[in-house]
């Protein structure tokens, strides 16, 4: 455990036992064939199939639809890397569920489709919710290139270059980072993960934006640590419809009243966000 969860959260802490009734495919030896019977041929059945297939706890029918090489939340991996990855997290989250909000986008990008949803998914008692992609590979099958989430991607774009954000959820994100404070916090726990191994997969991420109609009137913004199973909150960020920003956290000295935003980052949300 890094620190207790803060503010509201959809996370609970989860213990990573195995229960009696977690389905054989997740323990059973991972087959390096993929699978090639019914397999999908568009990527809407291939994001289905994949739904239903870590709803039913399957590692094996996930095999059929990776490719050999993935990017796997920043990550380049074989396919028998990430099945392990995936079996390690269903074997520590019982009763693991995973449901696609609203409607889909499907994007062709010449040799690939990149399809982006947003997902609600966790054990029953932690369910949370991310904005997710899958690049999906068209030959010589189609199957499952990357897979990220706008928390990964968040990571690795503020680590890499100062890009503008092109979204009002990429907005909020930018307005966050932008404040002395969450920088100090993203820093704090960087240096706090640097006391466990790797093997741990333990990295800096957050969940949302989550929007003025799900929390009531403002955007909502954790920030924490990942666990494989799980999420840690550390800090919960509101960001009022004009950019006024506050913060509440459990384990952390958190500034009574507004944090302030770079200029330019309340012009971007001010842009992006105004119609949402």
């Amino acid at each position: 455990m890094l620190v207790l969860s803060c503010g509201k959260s959809h996370s609970q802490q989860i213990a990573p036992a195995l229960a009696s009734n977690v389905p054989p495919s997740v323990t059973a030896p991972i087959s390096s064939a993929p699978a090639v019977a019914n397999a999908p041929q568009t990527a809407e059945q291939l994001l289905n199939a994949w739904t239903a297939a870590l709803n039913a706890a399957d590692v094996t029918a996930l095999a059929g639809l990776y490719a050999d090489k993935v990017k796997f939340y920043g990550q380049s991996l074989t396919r028998e890397e990430v099945l392990a990855r995936k079996r390690k997290a269903l074997a520590a989250t019982p009763g693991f569920s995973q449901q696609v909000l609203g409607q889909p986008s499907y994007q062709d990008e010449d040799d690939s489709v990149r399809v982006g949803f947003q997902k609600r998914s966790g054990s029953p008692a932690a369910l949370s919710d991310v904005r997710s992609t899958l690049v999906l590979v068209k030959s010589p099958r189609l199957a499952i290139r990357e897979e990220t989430d706008a928390v990964t991607e968040k990571r690795f774009s503020s680590a890499g270059g100062h890009a503008k954000p092109d979204s009002c959820e990429a907005a909020v994100w930018a307005l966050v980072d932008s404040t002395p404070f969450a920088k100090q916090l993203n820093a704090t726990i960087e240096q706090n993960l640097k006391r466990f191994s790797a093997s741990e997969d333990l990295h800096l991420g957050g969940m949302g934006p989550f929007l003025p109609s799900e929390t009531g009137g403002t955007y909502e913004l954790w920030i924490g640590v990942h666990h494989p199973g799980r999420f840690e909150n550390y800090a919960v960020f509101s960001v009022s419809p004009k950019g006024a920003t506050t913060v509440a956290c459990g384990q952390c000295d958190a500034p009574r009243g507004p944090i302030s935003p770079t200029r330019s980052a309340l012009d971007d949300f001010n842009r992006l966000c105004a119609s949402h």
